[in-house]
């Protein structure tokens, strides 16, 4: 073949590849909106980022192209429902996958027992083989998560469908916590979770779910006791999120430098995880390392420019380096974004304490508790602030 002809078959590729890529994520969309009720977002181009994109919206159905067509040769579709019978799970995953199967194999069909036209074989040749590399590529199980635009993890559809078949033979009392869980039920998830735990069910999944109920409702020992065990069992198979949930138990038992530990390792498996960002640069400024606090909510807001707990904890930093006018102009536009923050609230209770307006500070503090009285710290701050303030008369 000549030097031309593979430039041919590659920039031909090169074009067909969002077609094809659109078709896969029709496939896993088209079933989503037959079995649920909610609405299907379609990302092409990117892993949930619906920005600089183009929009399009078809009932309940929504399509974003990245501006860059040279992105195009990946995607996302997402559901919103998420309390949907594990069949129906098995379905949805595996419809992407079948559905680039389907087009590969009829284009093959065609190009090789069904045209006589050169240009039609040539076509319908790299729609097949582009269709089969979306297949092959998707149903292969592939154990490395994909780290979506907000911070999340997500496995490719082979991985997902291995998960969901075993999730099959699970007891019924999964499907129980599952439902208690999507319905904000944490402690009752929890527990449940635990009992399956206690009596042999020990799946990793099982123990990421029992943990994050917990964390839910910050029951804290509760979440140590199940992640300690679970670390045991798993220690080599720790994600990302694993991580940032150990550091997470550590920060709020008091353990400020061993939650330094665990989310640097969250960072090393997941670079853009904004929330092992935002909650590192929350214990370095715990530790009074305040630039090395900076850097990092520099980045979790690059990554997520509307990450209010982001910019609230950077104001505090700047606020504890002395540059109080930036520090509040943060706190500022962080309650914007989020005005039920009660961090927002203890925040501004700290600049009001440092320029010793310390009544101002005692009325946020106790804004701050009203909304969260679990909140980090808070309690502290009161009764500095008190003192204080019975220390002036």
């Amino acid at each position: 073949m000549k030097f031309h002809h593979y430039l041919v078959f590659i920039f031909t590729l090169a074009i067909l590849r969002p077609f094809t890529t659109f078709l896969h994520e029709m496939g896993h969309a088209i079933p989503a909106l037959l079995y649920t009720k909610e609405g299907v977002t379609i990302y092409i181009g990117s892993y949930g980022d619906p920005k600089k994109s183009l929009r399009f919206r078809l009932g309940r159905l929504e399509i974003f192209f990245k501006y860059n067509p040279l992105l195009w040769s990946y995607g996302l579709c997402v559901r919103e429902q998420i309390d949907i019978s594990i069949n129906k799970g098995i379905i949805i995953i595996l419809m992407g996958p079948l559905t680039s199967l389907i087009i590969g194999a009829f284009c093959l069909y065609i190009g090789v027992f069904g045209s006589h036209s050169d240009s039609i074989t040539f076509i319908t040749m790299m729609i097949a083989i582009s269709s089969l590399l979306d297949c092959y590529h998707n149903s292969i199980p592939d154990a490395e998560p994909i780290t979506l635009h907000n911070g999340k993890q997500v496995h490719n559809d082979g991985q997902q469908l291995k998960l969901l078949l075993n999730y099959r033979n699970l007891p019924v009392e999964y499907d129980k916590s599952v439902e208690y869980y999507n319905n904000k039920k944490f402690e009752k998830s929890g527990e449940l979770l635990k009992k399956m735990i206690q009596s042999g069910t020990r799946r990793d999944f099982i123990y990421r779910l029992a943990v994050s109920s917990y964390l839910q409702i910050k029951e804290y020992d509760k979440a140590d006791e199940i992640n300690k065990d679970f670390i045991k069992k798993y220690k080599k198979k720790l994600t990302s999120v694993d991580h940032y949930n150990n550091g997470l138990i550590k920060s709020h038992k008091g353990n400020i430098e061993g939650s330094i530990i665990d989310y640097t390792e969250s960072l090393k498996l997941d670079a853009n995880n904004v929330y092992s960002l935002n909650n590192r640069g929350y214990a370095y400024n715990l530790s009074g390392r305040y630039e090395e606090a900076i850097k990092d909510f520099d980045k979790a807001i690059k990554l997520e420019d509307s990450f209010a707990y982001a910019l609230n904890n950077r104001g505090l930093s700047k606020i504890k380096l002395g540059e109080f006018e930036n520090g509040f102009t943060d706190i500022e536009k962080s309650l914007e974004l989020d005005s039920k923050n009660s961090y927002f609230y203890m925040n501004l209770g700290i600049y009001y304490f440092d320029t010793q307006d310390y009544h101002k500070a005692l009325e946020n503090f106790n804004i701050a508790f009203k909304l969260d009285k679990d909140t980090y710290l808070l309690t502290e701050h009161i009764e500095k602030v008190k003192q204080k303030l019975n220390f002036l008369g």
